[in-house]
């Protein structure tokens, strides 16, 4: 629900009047059979062997504001005044079973709650631009007040944190072919709604997590820079750079609850480093369709763990490169490429070197293709590659094939698709996530080979 209100006070003199209100319903479950539930997490009996979880999460979002634009000689003044609520109520039900229904479900209490989350903030807007030797720089400064209430089973905690963004920007334009863009921020905010549940809530069906030392403000120093240059009207070619330092952050923590692992995002006071770069080509065609575009990427970014009672500073750099090409014929054939490799390197301190792996590199292609046979028949073929953990033993491959056709009979308001999915009938895809204290091994099921007809009839 959304109610906007525009009220012009003067000539030079506006003013708006926002309402909203909006509400989600996720709700999740999961069921999983093994041998190993009742060791895990220390059952009575070694016949509950079958796990039931359920997740549901009911949330709420409310806004109201003000907004006066007045337009002034020396450029546009913006004030606003805003009053924003996010409620979010979420309940955790794990339970397991014996399969033969000879023993009672059970449910333990650690692994079962019932939570209410509520952040109501309230805020002031104000943005202007003003001429430092005369370029134009625009400023926007946010401040005001951000209220949590976090109701647990085990706890009831109210805070309040005061709030700030501080923004300064400016972008040129040196010609119609040269365009920079950059802006500095420095802010203070509450920790978002999602980062403040303490309750173990599930990740899978065996792990949990959390988080630990809420109610310290996240306070960060922002930087961005980029720069486009058209170099012919087919050519041209962008970069950005980015720079944050975080003066409050989460640290990772790593344990375990009986057997069950629990990983703890843990506010603490510690600055961080995080950089980023890109360049970008793109090639057009006569007409401005982009016909292939060139990316290359590298992000460095510090975290924080601990392990053994020791704290460690570790490093996580991705490098990426990714292509896209685009060609058409004659409005008759569309062929689509994409193609990207990512590496993600992990730099740990001396004492937890080859003790994790660091590197892990995937490659992923994908091809469409279309052809339109007549103006009533297409064929459409879409092909997927995957290569993951590359350069490891645990390399895996995975080629992906579906193909449709589409028919629309002549005159008449029927039409028909034939579609035909995972034609190479893969059963499985495998793949690696690579963590700062762990490194996790996927198996995902895949739909076997199948097919489908829709039958469509427009009135």
């Amino acid at each position: 629900l959304a109610l906007d209100q525009l009220n012009r006070l003067s000539e030079r003199t506006l003013e708006t009047w926002s309402l909203s209100y909006s509400q989600h319903f996720y709700p999740q479950q999961a069921q999983g059979v093994s041998s190993s539930w009742p060791t895990i997490y220390q059952l009575p009996d070694s016949d509950y062997t079958l796990l039931n979880q359920r997740l549901l999460n009911k949330s709420t979002t409310g806004k109201a504001s003000w907004e006066l634009i007045k337009k002034l000689p020396t450029g546009v003044l913006n004030v606003c005044l805003s009053f924003n609520s996010i409620s979010s109520r979420i309940q955790d039900n794990l339970g397991f079973a014996d399969p033969g229904k000879n023993l009672p479900v059970i449910s333990p209490d650690e692994f079962n709650s019932s939570n209410h989350y509520t952040v109501n903030s309230i805020l002031a807007t104000t943005q202007k631009s003003i001429n430092i030797i005369k370029v134009p720089v625009l400023f926007n400064a946010e401040y005001g007040v951000s209220l949590a209430n976090i109701m647990e089973d085990t706890t009831n905690r109210h805070f309040a944190t005061p709030v700030y963004k501080i923004i300064a920007g400016t972008k040129n334009r040196f010609n119609t072919s040269l365009i920079e863009d950059m802006d500095v921020s420095v802010s203070q905010n509450q920790a978002a709604p999602y980062q403040l549940y303490g309750a173990l809530l599930p990740t899978s069906i065996s792990s949990y997590h959390n988080n630990l030392n809420v109610t310290l403000p996240l306070r960060s120093l922002n930087a961005k820079y980029s720069l486009g240059y058209a170099i012919s009207r087919f050519f041209g070619i962008d970069l950005s750079l980015l720079y944050m330092r975080t003066f409050s952050g989460f640290m990772l923590l790593s344990t375990l609850k009986q057997f069950v692992e629990v990983n703890s995002d843990s506010l603490i006071n510690s600055g961080l480093n995080k950089y980023s770069a890109r360049v970008g080509f793109d090639i057009r065609s006569e007409g401005g369709f982009s016909i292939l575009d060139i990316g290359l990427q590298m992000n460095k970014e510090q975290s924080m763990i601990k392990q053994a009672d020791l704290f460690y500073i570790t490093t996580s750099t991705m490098y990426a490169a990714n292509l896209n090409l685009h060609l058409r014929a004659r409005r008759k054939y569309y062929f689509d490429l994409f193609t990207n490799f990512i590496e993600s390197v992990q730099q740990y301190p001396t004492g937890l070197q080859g003790q994790i792996a660091s590197r892990v590199s995937n490659w992923h292609t994908s091809i469409s293709q279309k052809l339109i046979i007549c103006k009533n028949i297409s064929l459409l073929l879409d092909a997927d590659w995957f290569k993951n953990n590359l350069f490891t033993s645990q390399e895996t491959s995975l080629f992906l094939l579906d193909a449709a056709l589409n028919i629309a009979l002549t005159q008449t308001p029927l039409s028909f698709s034939f579609r035909l999915d995972n034609i190479c009938n893969q059963k499985y895809y495998h793949s690696y996530d690579i963590q700062p204290l762990s490194l996790r091994f996927f198996t995902v099921p895949l739909i076997i080979r199948n097919g489908f007809v829709t039958v469509r009839y427009e009135l």
